[in-house]
């Protein structure tokens, strides 16, 4: 299907649902939009991950980009693609999660519905997290801007402007699979943090008891602040 301006120009190509095979989430907001972050768009989106050992999984997928891209652009090739799917060991930041896989983000301005293993809606005590695994149902759209890339040139790198011929993927729908480590860190298990005991024996602790205070070194006013710094 595609998509047209005024005039008749066609803006881009839209393909058909497909369905993903189960990935591990990572940074889900499918149940609030992102909103958070400095370069958050305030949409859903969430990223998926592959190990590399199981990237032929992803072939119908890499297909389907191919297949809307050149109902836009007659006889483009993949390698001239630039798609969402990336190496997880070349991801700039914090990689860990990433390390070993291929991945993606699909991402929508509609919230999607949401499912468990047996399609119905999840339960309230039940979320799409950063290490559980899911599938997520998505179509492909082309877009054709223009970018600044970095071009080598011999020893050099510089940045120019190009024209990129690309697809993204629209987020349609997520099923919640089955848990896993959560990604992250987090406050971990409480239930190791803590021992059982008994509340009757703490009863003549007083409800406005203080913090046992600790001696702290005093310091001299004359102190300069930056040696904090």
């Amino acid at each position: 299907m595609a998509e047209k301006k005024k005039g008749g120009k066609r803006k881009s190509e839209i393909s058909s649902v497909i369905v993903t095979p189960i990935m591990r989430a990572s940074f889900p907001s499918v149940h609030k939009p992102d909103t958070g972050g400095q370069f958050s768009k305030g949409d859903y989106r969430l990223d998926l991950c592959l190990p590399k050992e199981e990237k032929d999984k992803l072939k119908p997928l890499k297909q389907l980009c191919l297949k809307t891209a050149q109902k836009h652009w007659k006889g483009i090739k993949f390698n001239d693609l630039k798609t969402p799917i990336k190496d997880g060991d070349e991801r700039e930041g914090d990689n860990a999660a990433y390390e070993g896989c291929v991945y993606f983000n699909a991402h929508s301005n509609r919230k999607p519905g949401i499912v468990g293993p047996d399609r119905q809606p999840l339960e309230e005590d039940q979320e799409v997290y950063g290490g559980c695994f899911v599938r997520v149902s998505l179509v492909v759209a082309t877009y054709e801007r223009t970018e600044q890339v970095k071009v080598r040139e011999g020893s050099k790198t510089k940045t120019v402007k190009e024209k990129v011929k690309g697809v993204t993927f629209y987020l349609n729908n997520v099923q919640f699979v089955k848990d896993g480590e959560r990604l992250g860190g987090g406050s971990g298990d409480p239930t190791e943090d803590f021992d059982e005991i008994d509340p009757s024996e703490y009863d003549d602790i007083s409800e406005d008891e203080d913090f046992e205070e600790t001696e702290e070194e005093e310091v001299d006013e004359e102190d300069d602040d930056d040696d904090f710094f």
